[in-house]
């Protein structure tokens, strides 16, 4: 074998694999940059819809007779005039089991 033989043979295996990591890496780069443009657009919704909602929600620590230093504390308070139960589901993805017995989200 001699030397041009063997400097093909090491330019086709790099070739072989950098074309898979390179087109790995160009993947990764763009549906990075694609979650980020939907983020965006999520958080402009969001704001926009929050902004726009045309009557406040009811309040739920009242209706529940929540203490004030719970009712102070709710991440949910953060997102008024959403829903309490919509604004949890928000937050953490799924909604509490207290929501399903609960008359804000049964008479919703």
């Amino acid at each position: 074998m001699d030397i041009n033989s063997a400097f093909a043979v090491a330019a086709l295996l790099a070739l072989r694999l950098a074309l898979p990591v390179a087109a790995t890496l160009l993947v990764s780069y763009l549906l990075v940059r694609l979650d980020e443009k939907w983020q965006t657009a999520e958080r402009a919704r969001l704001a926009h819809g929050l902004a726009g909602a045309v009557r406040e929600a009811p309040r739920c620590w009242e209706i529940n007779g929540c203490d004030p230093a719970a009712a102070a504390a709710c991440q949910a308070r953060a997102l008024r005039p959403l829903p309490c139960w919509l604004a949890q589901r928000r937050l953490t993805g799924r909604l509490p089991d207290r929501c399903f017995t609960c008359p804000v989200f049964v008479n919703a």
